[in-house]
């Protein structure tokens, strides 16, 4: 049997819904996407991630150097590939039950009394609710969008309560067009708003200031995390509700609730077990990338990514033919093998 029927096999014997998902027109669509925008297929390296050959957190690397990109746009492909297909993977695999709220005095409150705690929260106690537990934030993010959605000028006051927010994220003054100013939550969105502009806050813009900025580099990892959480609420709840963009209403948020990180996680067999991706901080990770790369660990797993690459390559035209035959569907499995044998066409 040779390398890419064993591969193949190997896909066979995943879970069937997951199979069914990373086989459906969504994946594939997205997959055909991600080509035509920036000339890569990606096929064969997803099934390669999912059967254990290739870890994820190496398809950067792997997507770099196959095609000479730089980190810019490679990022931009792995966000594409997350939110086309990595989180849905992560939801439609999840065994776990959906976060439920706890009844607590907050859901007992009167309508008068709701505004005025949630309206205090947004002025003065957002911090406080950051280092609270995920469901305590679930509660809040159901009450405002509770209070919102009958009283519409409500948004307004929330909104305006959070950029007026004086609430400090470290004791690092700012320095904005050349002001000095006091580390408030108001300061650092003005701050990001001075960086980024005033259009809606993308996973890409969010990366990029809080690893590229200069008062970024002033905090420490916690500070910084913390503002992170409070770009995103800034994000959900300026620009709401196309923040929200297509999610269903189950997935509102204005507090961010863990999911809205990018989706790297080395151990795909937790992936399926769990049925949940794990994040990891893709900006630290960048930060680190050269120490990473001149590993000699890492430069160990690079020659076997390109070890794998030229067994690929060897494969001949008849051979990835036959196998095309035996895998007659428009399928992940047959967008792989036309990928190798689109690829040996081109070198001939």
């Amino acid at each position: 049997m040779d390398y890419i029927e064993e591969c193949l096999e190997k896909f066979n014997n995943l879970p069937q819904e997951l199979q069914d998902y990373l086989n459906s027109e969504k994946s594939i669509k997205t997959l055909e996407e991600i080509e035509k925008e920036f000339g890569v297929d990606l096929t064969l390296a997803l099934v390669l991630v999912f059967i254990d050959e290739l870890d994820l957190e190496d398809l950067s690397i792997y997507i770099q150097e196959k095609y000479n990109l730089d980190n810019l746009v490679t990022n931009k492909i792995l966000f594409k590939l997350e939110d086309g297909i990595l989180k849905e993977v992560a939801e439609r695999i999840s065994d776990f039950e959906e976060v439920v709220p706890e009844k607590d005095y907050i859901l007992d409150l009167d309508i008068s009394e709701k505004k005025r705690l949630i309206f205090s929260i947004f002025s003065e106690k957002i911090i406080e609710q950051l280092k609270s537990s995920e469901e305590h934030l679930f509660r809040l993010n159901a009450v405002t969008f509770e209070l919102v959605g009958k009283d519409e000028s409500f948004l307004n006051r929330l909104v305006r309560a959070f950029l007026e927010n004086k609430e400090k994220i470290s004791d690092k003054f700012i320095v904005t067009k050349g002001k000095t100013l006091d580390p408030t939550i108001s300061n650092w969105v003005k701050d990001f708003v001075s960086d980024h502009g005033s259009d809606i806050v993308t996973a890409v813009s969010l990366a990029k200031y809080l690893t590229n900025n200069e008062n970024i580099k002033k905090i420490d990892q916690e500070e910084r995390q913390i503002l992170r959480q409070v770009l995103k609420i800034y994000k959900n709840l300026v620009f709401f509700p196309d923040s929200m963009d297509k999610m269903p209403y189950k997935d509102w948020e204005i507090f961010p609730i863990n999911r809205d990180s990018l989706i790297f996680y080395s151990n795909k067999k937790e992936i399926i077990k769990k049925g949940a991706l794990i994040s990891k901080d893709n900006v630290v990770r960048e930060q680190k990338k050269e120490e990473i790369i001149s590993s000699p660990e890492k430069a160990e797993e690079e020659k076997e990514i390109e070890k794998v690459r030229k067994t690929l390559e060897d494969k001949s035209l008849e051979e990835l033919n036959d196998l095309l035959k035996n895998n007659p569907d428009k399928n992940l499995k047959r967008k792989a093998i036309e990928s190798e044998i689109k690829k040996i066409k081109k070198n001939n």
